[in-house]
């Protein structure tokens, strides 16, 4: 069943990246993202970081930035695998600590909107381990940073 969901989820984000390519007006940084938070066990890899941190620098509008942060919610909400949620939330706290300040600024704007983060009811079926509770952990630390330093 392990190599099922691997495989699902190596397809689903293919096809993701290949619907971006075609529809999205934010090509680059889509697919960036989805490759940044895919289902491979294993850290975001630092090229479609450092695309995202590009995406969100001063130097672009503030629409860029807004939208950077809108896809990465959109990914955490509708995700059901905890190395996704893990990955997004990794990519989030990289942005906030090493990113732009604009980021940090649009990222307050945004949580103040509404839940910026949607994990409340996140439940990953893959293990019993409760890998669940690392990213909402990670979701509290975010928070928080968020809070204490804009």
């Amino acid at each position: 069943m392990d190599s099922f969901r691997k495989a699902y989820g190596a397809l689903k984000d293919s096809t993701t990246v290949g619907l971006a390519k075609v529809n999205s007006e934010f090509k680059d940084l889509d697919i960036a993202i989805v490759k940044a938070t895919n289902h491979v066990e294993c850290p975001p890899k630092e090229r479609h970081v450092r695309k995202i941190f590009a995406v969100t620098s001063v130097s672009c509008p503030r629409a860029d930035v807004a939208y950077c942060i809108h896809a990465l919610s959109r990914r955490l909400a509708k995700t059901r695998s905890w190395i996704v949620a893990l990955k997004t939330l990794i990519v989030i706290h990289r942005t906030l600590r090493e990113g732009d300040p604009t980021f940090k600024e649009e990222f307050l704007y945004y949580s103040r909107r509404g839940h910026l983060f949607q994990i409340s009811k996140f439940k990953d079926d893959s293990s019993p381990h409760g890998k669940e509770k690392i990213s909402q952990k990670k979701v509290s630390i975010c928070n928080r940073k968020v809070f204490l330093k804009v």
